[in-house]
């Protein structure tokens, strides 16, 4: 597609450095619609009495000649001027100075085009935005054509406050971004939607739906739910791509997937393809002797929320359902150890007549009350956290993942549960001594030795059971054999040989074996 903008190179180089003043290049999402902080006065006032020619009370504004108002659906005012270029602005030029100082912001950007030359075709339309106190003027060109924006002069992409990219297309998704923000905030700029923006995304949420299916690290920014419910809102939409709530929120959707596209790369010759894909070249956490002592003595509880908030956490990207999914987990863990120690809290405070350690009492005591109040301030800890901005999720683990990874933070999640287990362990051995009180002396250490070869026999059994041996790098997995052909091998003197299979085809020799 050819540029919609013409740029002479020599003109370029003579007036970009040319100074403008208080015109400041924005970007469209840095629009201080949702900063803006006023006040306003209401008063009563009087209701006139009805007349044959009066039809009601005045439902639009008063607006200069040549410009038109339209009501955001969000209920924010807006302004286009109607003539090329078309100026869109939320500034309220109702008012005849706020009027007055854009129009002649305006005619500073007009100025600046002519003596560039610069080209602007219709499909160009310029923001701009008066500051609070008429100084300055934030300005940005819109480019309908490209889906995209640009401005009068060369910026780098860290003056904008755009992240880096690798290329210029990968750069062209950040500003395809910008110009969906732009459109969202003024969706009766190009009055009606095109087609095609609706079906690709109804094609795009479509893709998305089966990925979330058939995958649990899907790089899509929206679970299967609300998968669902966007598809059905885009299908519901088709017929209304000319009103403005159907325009809001079309280019909404287009702001999270450009964006979404960038973190990911999509496109690029190196790209993520899964969730938990890591394709930066951030250095590996450290580890510490410190830390691995304090992991080992709490009996390593940690590593289940380690590996949980790393599963959250890839690249500096969190997504928020998974954010949610991982909080909800947590908070449920919590929950349970603070009900497990209250009630064994209770058991040794019952028990504490007839203990036969009144140490041993005191410190279960301590340790269950401890993982009670730690669950207790956890949990007030997390739910600190605003749940559905993706935004503070991400600034809180940026901050608690430092050197060390998330060992530190996840190492502080396990207190609950490791301080409950020491607790327990206290009141079982209190509970063992108390047993002794029935049974000869003499005998006790023979049924104490007995008891402790089963146990530790058991917890050898079941550690071998849950916890498996890894398997080699070369492992491949083999048929199953029958009980018949192992009886008949043990007959004649001989191991039982195990047919090899390929991957390709190892459910086909599974099947045979099992007929």
């Amino acid at each position: 597609m050819s540029s919609l903008v013409d740029f002479p190179e020599k003109a370029l180089k003579a007036v970009f450095h040319a100074s403008r003043g208080g015109l400041l290049p924005t970007l469209p999402a840095e629009n201080p619609r949702y900063s803006t902080e006023s006040s306003v006065t209401c008063s009563h006032t009087t209701i006139p009495a009805w007349t044959a020619n009066q039809s009601g009370l005045p439902q639009l504004l008063s607006v200069p000649r040549g410009w038109e108002s339209f009501v955001h659906p969000e209920g924010k005012v807006y302004f286009r001027r109607r003539s090329h270029p078309v100026i869109l602005t939320e500034s309220y030029i109702c008012r005849p100075e706020i009027f007055t100082a854009l129009l002649s912001w305006i005619g500073v950007i007009e100025d600046w085009i002519r003596e560039l030359p610069l080209v602007l075709h219709e499909s160009v339309h310029i923001w701009a935005q008066l500051s609070a106190d008429q100084n300055s003027c934030m300005y940005s060109l819109i480019d309908h054509a490209q889906r995209s924006v640009f401005w009068l002069q060369a910026l780098t992409t860290d003056v904008l406050g755009l992240s880096e990219s690798v290329s210029q297309s990968h750069l062209s998704q950040l500003l395809q971004e910008q110009y969906w923000a732009h459109v969202e905030h003024f969706p009766m700029g190009i009055e009606r939607l095109p087609s095609e923006a609706s079906t690709q995304l109804i094609d795009i949420f479509t893709h998305a739906y089966a990925d979330n299916i058939t995958s649990a690290t899907s790089t899509f920014p929206y679970p299967l739910e609300e998968c669902t419910q966007i598809l059905q809102l885009l299908r519901d939409s088709q017929g209304r791509l000319s009103e403005a709530g159907t325009i809001c929120f079309v280019a909404r959707i287009w702001t999270f997937i450009c964006n979404n596209r960038h973190l990911n790369h999509w496109g690029q010759e190196i790209c993520r393809m899964s969730r938990d894909q890591k394709i930066s070249s951030a250095a590996p956490p450290k580890s510490s002797i410190l830390l691995s002592a304090l992991s080992c003595l709490g009996l390593n509880c940690q590593q289940h929320y380690r590996s949980g908030l790393d599963d959250v956490y890839h690249d500096s990207i969190v997504y928020l359902h998974v954010w949610k999914t991982f909080v909800r987990n947590t908070l449920e863990d919590w929950s349970m150890w603070s009900k497990m120690s209250f009630a064994l809290l209770i058991a040794n405070t019952l028990t504490l007549p007839m203990a036969w350690s009144q140490a041993l009492t005191l410190a279960s005591t301590l340790l269950c009350l401890s993982s009670f109040v730690m669950s207790l301030v956890l949990h007030q800890h997390l739910t600190s956290i605003p749940e559905g901005i993706s935004l503070e999720a991400s600034t809180y683990l940026y901050e608690h993942c430092g050197t060390y990874g998330f060992a530190p933070l996840a190492l502080v999640y396990s207190l609950p549960k490791s301080l409950f287990v020491y607790g327990l362990l206290c009141f079982c051995t209190q509970a063992v001594c108390m047993l002794f009180r029935f049974f000869d002396p003499s005998i006790v250490p023979i049924i104490a030795g007995i008891a402790i070869a089963v146990v530790g026999i058991a917890a050898l059994a079941i550690a071998r059971i849950l916890c498996p041996s890894p398997a080699s790098d070369d492992f491949e997995p083999r048929p199953s054999v029958s009980t018949w052909s192992r009886l008949t091998s043990w007959l004649r003197s001989r191991p039982v040989e195990l047919p090899h299979c390929s991957s390709d085809a190892r459910l086909v020799d599974i099947e045979k074996l099992s007929v």
